[in-house]
């Protein structure tokens, strides 16, 4: 598949290869998803995790292939702007090919890997009470230093 017939906004901005792998990824999902009923659930791209050389699910979550890095990790890098090189040299176990394995997945999937991070968020939330309630005494410990640091920040400027 040519690159440029790729319509996904998000794959715009990065090199052919990218685009095409994600292409690629995005054409055999919807190849696969074709071809099964319609009880599957709202987050299909579980039930594809077979199709993926790149990831992999385990442990209840999803992982790049034969490593313990989360496809989550992956997911926050890129969203928050950094490069496959430079998520490559954050993630020194991976390869490359790895890395963008797991970007195509993703943009391949985006809403539905978007929706699993949130779920994983709020179960999180969910689950952990937060520090002020757990532990109070060390938390005003903390908000107090943070309000000594703001402070002496503002006198610096």
């Amino acid at each position: 598949m040519d690159p440029s017939s790729c319509t996904m906004p998000a794959i715009a901005a990065m090199s052919a290869d990218l685009a095409w792998l994600a292409c690629v990824e995005s054409d055999s999902e919807s190849e696969f998803s074709r071809g099964t009923d319609a009880s599957r659930s709202e987050n299909s791209y579980t039930g594809d995790m077979e199709r993926s050389e790149y990831i992999e699910q385990h442990n209840g979550g999803f992982y790049v292939a034969g490593t313990r890095v989360s496809l989550d990790s992956i997911v926050y890098s890129f969203k928050g702007g950094d490069s496959p090189e430079t998520i490559r040299q954050n993630f020194s176990s991976l390869s490359l090919e790895q890395v963008y394995g797991a970007i195509a997945f993703y943009l391949a999937r985006e809403q539905e890997v978007d929706a699993n991070i949130r779920e994983g968020e709020a179960e999180i939330d969910r689950s952990v009470p937060p520090l002020s309630e757990s532990r109070p005494a060390l938390y005003a410990r903390l908000e107090r230093a943070r309000h000594q640091i703001a402070s002496q920040d503002l006198a610096k400027h």
